[in-house]
């Protein structure tokens, strides 16, 4: 099989002061084999921060085949501006034999003096796009420092407008009213998501996009802390749950509402942020018009509704073990139909399997249920004592190897400093080259260990109000409690033949 010549261009902008893809591709073209065939994979409109690109994963793919000799593009950071993406693809090239060459930069792989230069100009082009994102993300944070509207479509109850040239909301009175409406029937009345959204539309409110309230329109109202004066308690509030809180605790008078940024993720239908730990908290320019008990309050009937949902529809028998007992034998579920103690709340348990399908011959009438939610609390205690020592040994695995980073991050530019001098640059490119190899490692190695936290984060969920910065006691907790505890820990607890059980946890 004959193997091709392969040309790779990127533009991830049409602008006037961008090499066009026509241009890169005839650029290229000036160095190659006339006598091979040519192969062009062009991605347009695509940046070159990561490797998600269909012509780029294409180009991989036909690499890994054996189809391709050697890759050429315009410049490099038209392949990759992330140093270790970069590497990663340099790894598939060497282990296909495949070569890779600059048409600009006018160096190759297929040379010593080729390899040193592309170690040390990968290194500039990460460099240039990490500079590029510091100052995006500072001239953000100097928007928002001064209570500006970061951006986007405005909340409920206000609308976008500019006073002094400062982007900030408008309030829309009627709207307000809507929201204040909103607020006093979930945390003082109780109503449900659902019911409130029903009153709403009874009223004849509409949403900003013209439609019905439904349940989770009201919930992303009432999660939006611009309506919330921010005050001491708010400010609390804020600093326990991890946010980053931008303006100083004096400045939380009560008078004005406060804005919450961060990054937002799909779950469902619904576009929720990540969690508070991750966001970012300051201070508005527009009044609030709840007090901050009642939208702390919302927050954790919020939580606690969300929580447990699902957690089992005849949890008046079983309580925080509904839906989660099943049979060792027949894989079927436990159920109850009624007390056979109902002082104590002892049930009748029996089999589906055996009681309504007739395919299993197991039964469960002595089966001292009390004891059974004894030996699952101990077990779920269990757990979440190690998931505290999990969380602390973990954390400290990751401050010692994020210290390692910063240190290879110095070393890095020191060497980049010596390159410039022209001196010795092939053992400055194998310098970086090992530096950067160790940076990856290490941070591969964060990534597991922030995997590892993932499971920790659990502790965040169990603690509900009540719990924060204490030791969290599964036996202290209500029933709602339990049930929420049950659901995040527990995929089943199979009960055998013998009485003993079988628990399969979701860590």
């Amino acid at each position: 099989m004959e193997r091709k010549i392969a040309i790779y261009a990127r533009q991830s902008l049409d602008k006037k002061d961008s090499v066009s893809i026509e241009a890169q591709i005839d650029e290229c073209k000036k160095f190659c084999d006339s006598s091979k065939t040519i192969e062009v994979y062009e991605d347009k409109g695509f940046s070159g921060k990561n490797t998600n690109r269909p012509q780029l994963q294409k180009l991989i793919a036909d690499i890994k085949l054996g189809k391709i000799e050697k890759v050429f593009v315009y410049k490099l950071d038209r392949i990759s501006r992330n140093l270790v993406d970069f590497y990663n693809l340099k790894q598939v090239m060497d282990d296909n034999k495949c070569e890779f060459s600059s048409a600009v930069e006018q160096f190759d792989t297929s040379n010593t003096m080729g390899r040193a230069m592309m170690g040390i100009l990968a290194v500039f082009a990460q460099m240039e796009r990490e500079n590029i994102q510091q100052r995006v993300k500072d001239n953000y944070y100097y928007r928002i420092h001064d209570g500006r509207w970061a951006g986007g479509p405005a909340p409920f109850g206000y609308k976008n407008t500019k006073i002094n040239g400062f982007p900030t909301l408008e309030p829309i009175k009627d709207e307000l009213d809507i929201v204040r409406e909103a607020f006093l029937r979930y945390t003082v009345k109780k109503s449900s998501l659902f019911n409130v959204a029903n009153e709403l539309n009874s009223r004849g409110y509409k949403t900003v996009k013209g439609t019905n309230f439904n349940n989770i329109s009201v919930r992303r109202m009432l999660k939006n802390p611009v309506y919330a004066q921010a005050d001491k308690t708010l400010y609390m509030y804020f600093k326990n749950s991890g946010a980053t809180i931008v303006n100083p605790e004096e400045d939380f008078t009560g008078e004005y509402s406060c804005y919450l940024v961060g990054k937002r993720i799909i779950k469902g239908e619904e576009r929720e942020r990540v969690p508070l730990k991750d966001q970012t908290v300051y201070i508005s320019r527009v009044k609030g018009i709840v007090s901050s008990n009642d939208y702390i309050t919302a927050q954790g009937l919020l939580k606690e509704n969300k929580q447990i949902a699902g957690a089992g529809r005849d949890g008046t028998i079983l309580q925080e073990l509904s839906g989660k007992l099943k049979c060792s034998n027949c894989g079927y579920a436990i159920k109850a139909y009624g007390y056979r103690v109902p002082s104590k709340k002892i049930p009748y348990l029996y089999c589906y399997g055996n009681k309504t399908k007739k395919s299993c011959n197991t039964k469960f009438h002595g089966l001292d249920f009390p004891q059974i939610q004894k030996e699952v609390g101990r077990k779920i205690q269990e757990q979440i004592d190690n998931l505290e020592n999990l969380e602390k040994k973990e954390k400290e695995i990751i401050d010692q190897k994020q210290n390692r980073i910063n240190e290879i991050q110095i070393e890095s530019e020191n060497l980049i400093k010596l390159a410039k001098l022209g001196n010795n640059l092939e053992v400055v490119a194998n310098e970086l080259q090992k530096l950067q190899k160790e940076k990856q490692d290490l941070e591969l190695q964060i990534e597991v260990c922030r995997s590892a936290l993932l499971q920790s984060d659990l502790i965040l969920k169990l603690k509900t109000p009540g719990f924060y910065g204490s030791k969290i006691i599964y036996e202290k907790m209500s029933l709602k409690q339990k049930k929420e505890t049950v659901q995040l820990l527990i995929d089943k607890i199979l009960v055998n033949p013998d009485k003993t059980l079988t628990i399969y946890w979701k860590l």
